[in-house]
């Protein structure tokens, strides 16, 4: 480089002795021509052609664009890492949105984690970023996406994790959920009796060939407030009474009904099935939430815990 820069150096002294020696009267003749020779050598090079390298003002054209791309090849050696880093997230992330669409295409939205469901949710607020974090951040400060619809505006701006833009949107979000629920109140689901669950619930078990549970969350009137299909292979489901008790305080309920089913259409519960729902019932009581049911279907019947008055038994199991 250094090189270079001295070529140029002394072609700036040839170039300014050239001009001192030309006499006053076509000074500004050749000045002029000087300028459009050089005009026309820059132009050459931005059009990838030859300069003329006849003049010394066509040199000097010519070296300093040869100096310009050998300091532009050698700066581009030294990038800066964080815009490395950022290229380099770019393209992990690259075909997650549509990714993330098509799997809330083929799935219910009660089978997802509320992080991705909040993650999706900002996409719409913030096109070009990763919104993951944010929804980590939003989850830890608020403690559930519940309370992130449910807190007013003022309270999402002053958490300091999303602009002002993000933080109407969802306000705007919840008051949109809010307004659906009463405008359409008398269209949710109320269970009256046993019935009304168990038919409801047909429409899970239908044509299984592994098992899976179902759980209803409703309130203290019997209204369906929310459910959680959980999958599991051709011979049993794996969940904890832990993880059902979690459910339950997330979904803000009062009283729950447990559904699952037996593909070998035996639905006479097991032992397992007993522990399960002996250890459920007590850690709901704990919480003062009631296990309205628990149901368990084969392919053409069903055996319900509470119509077979086990539940009067349930610390005899």
């Amino acid at each position: 480089m250094k090189k270079w820069l001295d070529e140029l150096n002394e072609l700036k002294k040839e170039l300014e002795n050239e001009r001192n020696s030309v006499s006053e009267n076509s000074e500004k003749n050749s000045v002029s021509q000087s300028i459009e020779n050089n005009n026309m050598a820059v132009n050459s090079y931005t059009e990838g052609k030859n300069i003329p390298e006849k003049t010394a003002e066509g040199k000097l054209a010519n070296l300093e664009n040869t100096v310009q791309s050998r300091y532009e090849f050698s700066n581009s050696r030294f990038q800066n890492p964080q815009a490395v880093r950022k290229k380099e997230e770019a393209s992990i992330h690259n075909g997650h949105r549509s990714r993330m669409r098509n799997k809330i295409l083929n799935d219910e939205l009660e089978n997802f984690p509320p992080h991705e469901i909040l993650e999706t949710l900002l996409f719409y607020s913030i096109p070009r970023r990763n919104t993951n974090p944010l929804a980590h951040k939003l989850l830890d400060h608020f403690s559930s996406l519940k309370n992130i619809l449910d807190a007013d505006y003022p309270e999402l701006k002053r958490c300091g994790i999303i602009s002002e833009q993000t933080a109407f949107y969802l306000y705007f979000i919840g008051k949109l959920i809010k307004y659906y629920n009463i405008t359409f109140e008398n269209k949710k689901i109320v269970f009256k009796n046993l019935n009304d669950y168990k038919d409801y619930l047909n429409n899970y078990f239908k044509k299984l060939d592994n098992e899976i549970m179902v759980l209803l969350f409703l309130d203290c009137s019997n209204k369906l407030i929310g459910s959680k299909k959980i999958e599991g292979n051709k011979s049993e489901v794996l969940v904890t009474p832990k993880k059902i008790v979690e459910l339950a305080i997330h979904s803000d309920c009062k009283k729950l009904i447990i559904a699952h089913n037996h593909p070998n259409n035996n639905c006479k519960p097991s032992v397992a099935d007993r522990n399960l729902t002996l250890a459920v019932h007590n850690a709901l009581n704990l919480i003062d939430v009631e296990l309205l049911d628990h149901l368990i279907y084969g392919k053409d019947n069903f055996y319900s815990f509470r119509l077979e008055k086990d539940f009067e038994n349930i610390n005899k199991f």
